[in-house]
């Protein structure tokens, strides 16, 4: 977690944030872990395979429903 030390005679006070203190800045390290380790498996051999089969493999299902079934609005739990 960072956080300014004195917002308050910033030029940018306001325009940078919008709490009523100092900005505060979340840094979650776990979670930029995740997302290293995913782009990394998206780019490597076997993840580009995946993705060039993925219009061949699961669009076409989602196109059906919408245009054979009427259904337009897909809930994400439901």
């Amino acid at each position: 977690m960072y956080k300014a030390i004195n917002c308050g005679k910033c030029p940018l006070n306001g325009t940078c944030h919008k709490s009523k203190g100092d900005r505060v800045i979340q840094v979650n390290v776990n979670l930029e872990r995740q997302k290293q380790q995913a782009d990394q498996l998206l780019k490597s051999e076997e993840g580009i395979q995946k993705r060039k089969r993925r219009c061949f493999d699961v669009e076409p299902v989602f196109g059906n429903i919408k245009h054979n079934h009427n259904f337009r609005r897909f809930m994400l739990r439901g």
